[in-house]
């Protein structure tokens, strides 16, 4: 049974990495690291493995997903855990939430599902490069800039000149039809409400 912290979720077990990618695909979340009984890495989708390459799990996520699985093997994980299970937790200087989720049965799995905090990540910058037409370069400006950096930071960030950075927000201003920054950053969440 997949238990999601508050329960309110389940699905019946599956085998072999049908098993494992069924586990995954129920939950939500752009970084996605599955963990078996035997503590090791069964699943994890390339996003999750570019942020394991430059970062280490803060030391709560061993922890936790240990005291999952002994829960689990002695039939009390829902009682010990019974509501969601996540925290924040600063790493590489970004703010990440952590979820936790598990799943009962002859082949328990821990998922950890993990997101950046950063305002950038709530948008879809695929999705604004194509309809504006934005180059990849000018998007890294643009995610930056919805970061809340300042262009000295963008341009330390993104080992260009600062005068580089200016050449790309006013492209980006002119592509998308804002006069400035604010307006920009304006338009923006309009958007995204919508």
């Amino acid at each position: 049974m997949l238990r999601d912290g508050g329960g309110n979720g389940s699905t019946p077990a599956r085998s072999g990495s049908a098993d494992v990618l069924g586990f995954v695909t129920e939950q939500t979340c752009e970084r996605v690291v599955v963990f078996d009984a035997a503590m090791a890495i069964v699943f994890k989708n390339d996003r999750a493995a570019l942020f394991l390459e430059s970062h280490a799990f803060p030391e709560e996520i061993p922890a936790l997903v240990q005291r999952l699985f002994t829960a689990i093997a002695c039939g009390k994980a829902v009682e010990q855990f019974p509501g969601r299970i996540c925290f924040r937790q600063e790493v590489g200087g970004r703010r990440w939430l952590f979820r936790l989720a598990f799943r009962e049965g002859d082949r328990p799995l821990v998922g950890v599902y993990f997101s950046d905090e950063t305002v950038s990540s709530r948008f879809d910058l695929n999705f604004l490069r194509r309809q504006y037409r934005l180059t990849r370069r000018e998007t890294d400006v643009l995610r930056n800039l919805l970061d809340g950096q300042k262009n000295h930071e963008i341009a330390e960030a993104l080992a260009i000149t600062e005068q580089t950075v200016k050449e790309y927000l006013s492209s980006i201003y002119g592509k998308v039809g804002a006069p400035d920054r604010f307006a920009l950053l304006r338009l923006l969440v309009c958007l995204s409400q919508e």
